[in-house]
Parts: C-alpha cells; sequence; structure tokens
C-alpha cells in the first residue's frame, strides 16, 4: 500500500497480485529443492497494518484475502512434495500464531517475551489453542536494556523453569571463554537434563494440559501463573507454580493428572524433598508457600 508515494508496509510482496504470487512460490519451492533443506524457518518481521485494497469487478477489496490464500496455497504444496521438511513460524515471537497459520506449520514460536514473568504468561496463554510439543521457546532471547534483561527478572531456577513448558531453543550462554564450571553453568545443565529425562516423556505423548490460572493474560494483574502438564495415561507429570506478587498465602495445588486411586512419588524442587502420597491426597490440594514475587516452584510426580 502507498500512501503520497511512500510504502507504509515495509518491504513485502503483494501476494494478491499474480506476478508477486508466482514469484513467491516459486521461490520456495526453488530453494528448498535445491538447497535440500531439512528445516524451513519462516521469520520476517513487517506491519502492513489494514493492508492495500484493489478494484475488482467494481468494488474494493482489501488484498490481504488473496494474499493469505496465496500463503496458504504455497504451504499446504511444500508440505505435499516435501513432507519431510520440518517448518518452523516465527516472527515477533509468535505474532502469526493464529489458526490458519498453525494448521500449516509443524511447530510456533514464543521468543520475544522470554523474560519473567511475560514468558511463563505467554506460555500460559498460548498452550490454551496450541499443544505445548509445538510451541518452541527461545530461552535468554531478549536482551534489550537491563529492563529486559532476563537474569534480572527473576532468580536463576525460576528463568530455567519456563523452558521445561516448550520445546527450549537455548540462545546464549556468554562469551566463548565463559568458565563452563560455575553455578549458571551448573544449573542450565541440570534443567536440561530434567527437561530431556523426565519433561520430554511427558512432552512427546501429547500431555494433558491443565491450566490452573487460565485467564491471567499477560498484563493484567495476577498473583499466581500455575501450569501443569500430565501423561494422558496418568503415570507421570509436573506442575510450575509462579508468584506473581508479594505477600500471598501459600497455593493450595490440586493436581489434576493424577489418577486418585493411584500412589506417586513426588519431588519438590526447591528443597529436593522426595515422599509418597495418593492421588487423592495430591488431588485434595498440597501446600505450596513462597517467599517472595517472581520466585516459584517445580513439582514432579511419578505414579510408583
Amino acid at each position: 500500500m502507498k500512501t503520497d508515494g511512500q510504502r507504509e508496509c515495509g518491504e513485502t510482496l503483494d501476494l494478491a497480485h499474480p506476478e508477486a504470487a508466482r514469484f513467491f512460490e516459486d521461490t520456495v519451492l526453488r530453494l528448498i529443492r535445491e538447497h535440500k533443506v531439512d528445516f524451513y524457518k519462516l521469520d520476517y518481521n513487517v506491519s502492513v497494518r489494514e493492508g492495500g485494497q484493489s478494484l475488482r469487478d467494481g468494488f474494493a477489496e482489501n488484498e490481504g484475502w488473496r494474499h493469505q490464500e496465496v500463503i496458504r496455497k504455497t504451504y499446504e504444496r511444500v508440505r505435499r512434495e516435501y513432507p519431510g521438511v520440518c517448518l518452523e513460524n516465527c516472527a515477533s515471537g509468535g505474532a502469526r500464531n493464529d489458526i490458519g497459520m498453525l494448521s500449516l506449520f509443524h511447530y510456533m514460536c514464543e521468543s520475544d517475551w522470554s523474560v519473567h514473568p511475560y514468558a511463563i504468561r505467554a506460555i500460559n496463554a498460548m498452550t490454551l489453542f496450541i499443544p505445548p510439543e509445538a510451541l518452541c521457546y527461545y530461552h535468554n532471547h531478549v536482551n534489550w536494556g537491563s529492563q529486559f534483561q532476563a537474569h534480572l527478572s527473576a532468580d536463576a531456577d525460576t528463568h530455567l523453569r519456563v523452558a521445561l513448558f516448550a520445546l527450549p531453543i537455548f540462545v546464549g550462554f556468554g562469551a566463548q571463554n565463559a568458565d563452563r564450571h560455575s553455578e549458571f553453568f551448573r544449573k542450565t545443565r541440570r534443567y536440561l537434563d530434567l527437561h530431556k529425562g523426565f519433561c520430554r516423556p511427558v512432552l512427546a505423548h501429547h500431555p494433558t494440559v491443565y491450566h490452573h490460572t487460565p485467564d491471567i493474560g499477560i498484563y493484567s494483574p495476577a498473583p499466581w501463573c500455575v501450569l501443569e502438564y500430565a501423561a494422558p495415561n496418568r503415570t507421570r507429570g509436573y506442575a510450575g507454580v509462579f508468584q506473581l506478587a508479594q505477600n500471598q498465602e501459600p497455593y493450595l495445588l490440586r493436581l489434576r493428572g493424577v489418577d486418585r486411586a493411584a500412589r506417586y512419588q513426588v519431588t519438590l524442587d526447591n528443597s529436593g524433598q522426595t515422599f509418597s502420597l495418593s492421588g487423592n491426597e495430591l488431588a485434595n490440594g498440597l501446600s505450596i508457600p513462597l517467599d517472595a514475587a517472581f520466585t516459584s516452584e517445580l513439582i514432579l510426580y511419578q505414579r510408583k
């Protein structure tokens, strides 16, 4: 779209035009074919606002309609002709995670709010309609000044626990000559091992997601963000209790992914305490005390 000769939507193709549509589809398919790619990442950030209009059959038609039809047609063809290529949809950390795009790509991204408390609140909201095993979280991605630096917004455990609730990509660990034996690296390795050893088997089998705080959004005041993933057969699961405001009473966590008739080994990650409780006891409530805002507890449970 142009106004007084100036583009208002950035440098982007208007796929409502047949020539642009052919160029776009041919280019995408050519890149995949010639370079024999296994992984294709779509990540281009422009704002088209309301888009432009074209006169068709005497009516003003918004160009976005045909633009989206071309997007769908192109990536449906990619999936049909190159079924082995993994497709990632990303842009502004998830700006295109609408239902139409979700149907075309294998997984989506949540990256631009990788600081606490926005990161876990975003994952909490997005898993209302996106399976967590199809949601990629770019850990440590944001570094836009001190107010957004992850290590200043929460303790390291809380920051790292967010990565357990999606498929994480760790963006950076500091300088190449950093000491890999520091407490930070030791803790990071522990959470990577925890993700691979305990959480991944849950995520890999389409977990049941329980939103204990489903309606808190991203910005609205809320005391807690609590999210639980459980294996469909109720053999194991884990929950994160994230305190978002100070001076709160202990949170009463009523686990929903348990079999009331079974018995479970439960671990509280903050203290490392492990104990045995019945599923009925866990469903009735487990008191989770936390000392301050922007702290958390991780609860792991496995059927004995």
